[in-house]
């Protein structure tokens, strides 16, 4: 699985890799609608941060025996996860191919100075929260 998706190689289908959002908006620029350029970070990207950190084995360890009605437990352990996360470091493959795609995306933006930086708006997409099961 490739660690960056632009906008043009993927469309709703491709739920796994982009996530909701992701694959809503690959969709909707490639059918023409007014989309800003972008890309996405895949899923992949992240399972390779959380493996490339041993994070697995850290949230397996700190979710395994949860009692989820105990909320002082689910505070420690959200805490404890979240430290870990904060801790890690991202693979330098996958840091650097996400600084490629940006700076690619400097170039194609259509704002003024598109050769400087460029904003960006950086949206999380679970790739399980557009399932059928987990509609409400």
């Amino acid at each position: 699985m490739k660690t960056v998706y632009w906008f043009n190689e993927l469309s709703k289908k491709n739920l796994a890799e982009a996530g909701g959002k992701g694959a809503n908006l690959a969709e909707m620029a490639n059918m023409g609608l007014p989309v800003p350029p972008g890309f996405i970070v895949s899923s992949g990207a992240y399972f390779d941060f959380l493996d490339a950190n041993g994070l697995r084995d850290v949230i397996s360890e700190e979710t395994g025996k949860l009692d989820v009605n105990d909320e002082r437990a689910l505070g420690r352990a959200s805490e404890a996860v979240k430290a870990a996360i904060i801790g890690a470091r991202m693979p330098k493959d996958t840091a650097a191919e996400i600084t490629r795609a940006y700076n690619k995306l400097c170039g194609v933006s259509v704002m003024p100075a598109a050769s400087q930086e460029v904003p960006v708006a950086v949206r999380s997409s679970a790739t399980a929260e557009d399932l059928p099961e987990a509609s409400f």
